[in-house]
């Protein structure tokens, strides 16, 4: 087992804005991990920022109490393997569906790629940025590292050694093929 990194923050209460965001991601929607420097004690971490564009990231922010939950397993297509993650928000109200859901992939053959999320896995804390229209930050949360992200990237290694992605855009369109998000929260 790896020592994680102490990245709770030690700032007090405050108002959280992003002032510099790649700006290839300015009219993207998902979940992205992108390095950043919340806490200059902490020093440069992963953050997470949930992109959506529409009125219902205010929807998503009014959930309380704000959960987070993270859902994965690895998919083999004919261009390759890919690591799918699911983050979920559970829904208040008595449903079955999950309030929000989004999903990531990654290409567990792309050093670059695996390094970002063994960085983000390595954390003891996560921090969340629900991310509208013109970068505005709709929320802002710190979640302990509970969600076994660096057991399923272990796995995952295991799992794809010696394959590789001929080519990642073709399995993740053959991924949305065969699977909704509903079928991936119901997965188990």
């Amino acid at each position: 087992m790896t020592i994680r990194r102490n990245t709770k923050l030690t700032l007090g209460p405050g108002k959280f804005e992003v002032h510099e965001f790649p700006a290839a991601l300015d009219n993207q929607s998902g979940m992205v991990l992108v390095p950043v420097n919340i806490d200059l004690t902490v020093g440069e971490e992963i953050g997470l920022y949930w992109l959506d564009r529409t009125p219902f990231v205010r929807e998503l922010a009014a959930i309380r109490p704000f959960q987070l939950f993270v859902r994965g397993g690895l998919f083999r297509t004919e261009f390759g393997p890919l690591m799918w993650q699911l983050f979920y928000v559970p829904n208040p109200k008595p449903e079955p569906q999950p309030f929000a859901s989004v999903e990531c992939h990654l290409n567990p053959c792309d050093p670059k790629q695996v390094a970002l999320w063994r960085s983000l896995a390595s954390q003891t804390h996560w921090h969340l940025t629900l991310l509208g229209a013109g970068n505005e930050v709709a929320d802002f949360f710190e979640f302990e590292n509970v969600f076994g992200l660096e057991d399923a990237l272990d796995t995952m290694e295991q799992a794809c050694r010696g394959m590789r992605v001929t080519d990642f855009m073709a399995a993740k369109q053959a991924f949305w093929n065969k699977f909704t998000m509903d079928d991936l929260y119901l997965m188990r």
